[in-house]
């Protein structure tokens, strides 16, 4: 990409815990969430050009234009951090779509932080938050730490003590989720019913070393179930290999199932028979911090 560029990467995510609290009038839901980074990542490299903003994407059938995160997350920094020129974007796609996994919105937050190395070296990732919240939900926590609470539509965030390093298994199914589709069709819990995520923050600033399982939900799986009801018997097929004490969870809309393992052994083990599973292909990667 000539001589000077910078390199990100950019690290998928899963939601530890998540529960919908409400509906808000601007269509968006209510929520509180503990993200977790995993070291999964996409690369990005952004290196600058005489003008405008051009994207070469690997890996993926993606857009390289105005329907990618990367591209408009370039438009949003020149937006409001105006440079001489332009900028030249390369992304090399490893975590897949509509998988729950923050891809996109990992992206986007990777290409402020390179453009900021690039044009505004010193700036304050802080001052980064705003296009962020604006590009996506989810882009902020990108930006910071490797765990965080989220709430409002999850840009709201509040650094959590990450849990000690673990290895998880994943799996993606052979069919991609819309998160507009599932929030659609999430069944908001009356407040008598809704889960708390301070369980889990409290056993966290306790312990990094926390067995992890007892303190895992998803409000939006019962909803992912009635968008594709595939989800509710690849979840039961998923447990089914797990020992008593293991649990697996659909990361935040889906289609992602991961499950959090005790050593590298076991989620090699769980990767396997995950991977024997018609249509599914399985990993295991390790968390970030801690």
């Amino acid at each position: 990409m000539g001589d000077a560029f910078v390199e990100v990467r950019c690290p998928a995510k899963v939601n530890l815990f998540l529960e919908v609290l409400g509906r808000r009038a601007d269509g968006y839901h209510e929520i509180a969430t503990v993200f977790l980074k995993i070291a999964l990542h996409d690369t990005l490299l952004a290196a600058p050009a005489a003008e405008g903003v051009t994207l070469s994407v690997e890996g993926a059938d993606l857009p390289a234009g105005e329907g990618n995160l990367a591209h408009a997350a370039a438009q949003a920094f020149r937006a409001a951090f105006p440079f001489e020129g332009g900028v030249r974007l390369r992304l090399v796609k490893r975590i897949p779509m509509k998988a729950g996994l923050g891809g996109g919105s990992s992206d986007a937050a990777g290409t402020l932080l390179a453009l900021r190395d690039l044009f505004r070296p010193g700036m304050a990732v802080e001052s980064l938050a705003a296009p962020a919240a604006a590009l996506g939900s989810d882009v902020p926590f990108f930006l910071g730490g490797p765990a965080a609470l989220g709430e409002g539509r999850g840009e709201i965030l509040a650094g959590v003590p990450p849990p000690s390093p673990r290895w998880f298994a994943l799996c993606f199914p052979p069919f991609a989720l819309s998160t507009a589709d599932v929030y659609r069709e999430v069944l908001v819990p009356p407040e008598p019913e809704r889960r708390s995520a301070v369980p889990l923050l409290r056993a966290l600033r306790e312990s990094p070393d926390l067995d992890l399982a007892p303190y895992l939900y998803n409000r939006l799986a019962e909803a992912a179930a009635r968008v594709e009801p595939e989800v509710a018997r690849l979840r039961d097929r998923l447990a089914a290999v797990l020992a008593p004490g293991e649990a697996c969870l659909l990361s935040g809309s889906g289609s992602a199932f991961f499950a959090p393992l005790g050593s590298l052994v076991r989620a090699l083990d769980v990767r396997r028979a995950w991977a024997a599973l018609p249509g599914c292909r399985a990993v295991v990667v390790r968390s970030l911090g801690g």
